[in-house]
This record gives C-alpha cells, sequence and structure tokens, in this order.
C-alpha cells in the first residue's frame, strides 16, 4: 500500500514544487507523463515484481484522475503548449483537504484490488501446484500396483 500511496503522490511531489518556484508554468509537467509512470514501475519492478504493479496503479490512477484538466501524456516525446496558471487562486486549505481526502480513497481502492489480484493468482497458482502433485501421486501409486 505505502509503494501505491508514493507512486500516486510522485507526480504532483514532482511538478507542484517547479510550478510553485516558477520552474514550470502549469503544475503537470514531467510528473504527469508515460515516461515517469513506466520509470517508477520498473524501478520498484527491479526491488519486487508486485511492487512494480502497484506502482504503475497509483501514478495511472493520478493521471486519470487529473484528465479533467491538461495532461502531458507523451512528453517528452511529443510537444506541447503548456498553458500558464496562476496557482494564487487555487491553493486554498479546503482545495488541499479535499484532494489529500481524494488521493487517500483512491489509494486504498487501488491497492485493494491489487492487493486481491494478486491473492487470488497466488491461490490459483497454489491449487494449481497441489492438482498437479495429486495427480503426479496417484500416476506413481498406480505405477507401483503393477
Amino acid at each position: 500500500m505505502a509503494v501505491t500511496a508514493f507512486s500516486f503522490l510522485l507526480p504532483d511531489l514532482i511538478d507542484k514544487p517547479l510550478w510553485m518556484l516558477g520552474v514550470i508554468s502549469d503544475g503537470r509537467y514531467i510528473g504527469h507523463t508515460l515516461l515517469l509512470a513506466f520509470l517508477v514501475a520498473l524501478a520498484f519492478t527491479l526491488k519486487k515484481r508486485a511492487y512494480g504493479l502497484f506502482a504503475i496503479c497509483g501514478v495511472i490512477s493520478h493521471l486519470l484522475l487529473d484528465t479533467d484538466g491538461f495532461i502531458p501524456w507523451f512528453y517528452p516525446f511529443k510537444g506541447y503548449d503548456f498553458p500558464n496558471v496562476d496557482y494564487h487562486g487555487i491553493v486554498t486549505w479546503y482545495n488541499v483537504a479535499e484532494t489529500l481526502l481524494e488521493m487517500a480513497f483512491v489509494v486504498i481502492v487501488v491497492s485493494v484490488v491489487v492487493f486481491l489480484i494478486l491473492s487470488f493468482s497466488s491461490w490459483a497458482g497454489m491449487r494449481c501446484k497441489s492438482r498437479a502433485r495429486h495427480v503426479n501421486q496417484s500416476t506413481r501409486s498406480s505405477d507401483v500396483e503393477r
């Protein structure tokens, strides 16, 4: 769940400070791209395969929730005209609290779904191995009887 939460927040952790400092003209830049989603998933996959799945779910969920505005999906491979947005009217305590609640909800839902998928696949794998073991034992016992 921590991997999903971190990767869900990562696009804003990258882009929002740059925007607030005036380095970029919009709060959605390199952190809000499929390139970042791929790199984050790759980095977590190198640690543990399941972490990569959690990470990609977190980043993609964030990007999908941000589709009400501008998203540079394919940057830097495709050129974009980045909008110029003044953040002073946007950043209020209400907006921050609302965003944090939305993020917490999405992180919990995505984590539960990924956990259920991984649990089911693990259960199904163990069940298949158990059946294969049972068939092998049956075959061996019938060979011994002959």
